[in-house]
């Protein structure tokens, strides 16, 4: 089990970065610097997922078809960027490797603090006293062992006559599934392990991506990231406890808004207030925010609140235009996504399951 979690974790680490030479060849970055190049990678591979599973799950594609043809596209892809962009390959690494060199002490600090919460989920992170696992850890479960996805209710075990709108757009839970399938392991492997770990670590760099933006000095940087975090432990209230979500139920897609929405949000505005003509800001915090909606569709009600902070720069900033535009186009997936949900929630959008 624990091999099998290792290697997949792995693969999702490995195609993260390979991805993130694909953003950055896309949308024709030039600082490749590791940590953006990885974030920008994981939710644009997010999104084409995405993409390419909603359709074919609304068609009733068994789940076995969808995970031979990912398998297919998730191998292409990865081969097809690394024979195509071998060369800015190694940039994003050197960077990484100039820091650990500069800063050595903080940054294996922040590595074991990582280790530690991965440890202490995998351990204790199975406790839960609510009924939600049934709509996570079940979906997952359910999915492969009915070999569909989103057809079957977990509670009862009778097909639905609708998809639920909720987890029709939650595919990280999807994406779970079609992994279990492709790697032939058990579903709470995947569920339960490997996404508790690549949220801690991948939130851990959207962290200290903001605090690399506010603070210059390499221990002003690790003492902001200690802070969040216990910031999000305390605050982040579950019905039982704090940090309920950040340790016991994050495989829920949940702890994607203290951990990874939140910190890029924040660093989106900072630095879109420090340069409003910056363009590789403005894309990576649109296609990190838009990629957030398939891991929780609470993002909806957090973007608009701290993209309020662009208001006053957009009066008292000469620059009116570039900061009116920095604040609608992140808003844009988010008023899509509320038009969905509000559609989906009062019945005007139904998606009836084909018997």
């Amino acid at each position: 089990m624990i091999l099998s979690a290792l290697l997949i974790g792995a693969c999702y680490i490995f195609t993260g970065y390979i991805w993130g030479l694909l953003y950055n060849a896309v949308f024709r970055r030039k600082e490749a610097d590791f940590i953006r190049t990885f974030l920008g990678g994981m939710f644009l591979y997010e999104i084409c997922f995405s993409i390419f599973v909603i359709p074919l799950k609304l068609k009733m594609v068994s789940l076995t078809t969808i995970a031979i043809i990912w398998g297919c596209i998730w191998i292409g892809s990865v081969v097809c960027i690394l024979v195509f962009l071998r060369k800015s390959c190694k940039p994003p690494i050197h960077s990484l490797q100039r820091y650990f060199s500069d800063n050595r002490p903080f940054v294996i600090l922040i590595s074991v603090f990582v280790l530690v919460e991965i440890i202490f989920s995998a351990i204790y992170g199975r406790w839960s006293s609510s009924n939600n696992p049934a709509e996570y850890v079940a979906y997952v479960t359910t999915a492969v062992f009915t070999d569909q996805l989103g057809t079957t209710d977990p509670w009862t075990g009778m097909i639905r006559q609708s998809f639920e709108p909720r987890l029709l757009t939650q595919t990280f839970l999807d994406h779970s599934a079609v992994v279990a399938k492709i790697f032939h392991v058990h579903p709470l492997i995947e569920i339960r392990h490997v996404v508790p770990a690549v949220f801690y670590i991948t939130g851990a760099m959207a962290v200290f991506l903001l605090a690399e933006a506010v603070f210059k000095k390499s221990s002003q940087q690790t003492i902001f990231f200690f802070i969040y975090q216990a910031a999000s432990a305390v605050t982040v209230r579950g019905y039982l406890l704090p940090g309920y979500y950040l340790f016991f139920r994050n495989y829920e897609g949940k702890d994607a808004i203290p951990a990874l929405v939140i910190p890029i949000a924040f660093y989106t505005v900072w630095k879109l207030y420090e340069d409003p003509e910056d363009k590789d800001v403005l894309i990576f915090g649109m296609v990190c925010l838009t990629g957030s909606y398939f891991y929780t569709g609470s993002t909806m009600y957090l973007v608009p609140v701290i993209f309020l902070a662009f208001i006053p720069g957009i009066i008292i900033n000469k620059k009116h235009l570039q900061m009116a535009r920095n604040f609608l186009l992140p808003l844009a997936p988010h008023l899509l996504y509320t038009a969905y949900y509000v559609a989906a929630t009062n019945g005007t959008i139904t998606w009836n399951i084909l018997k």
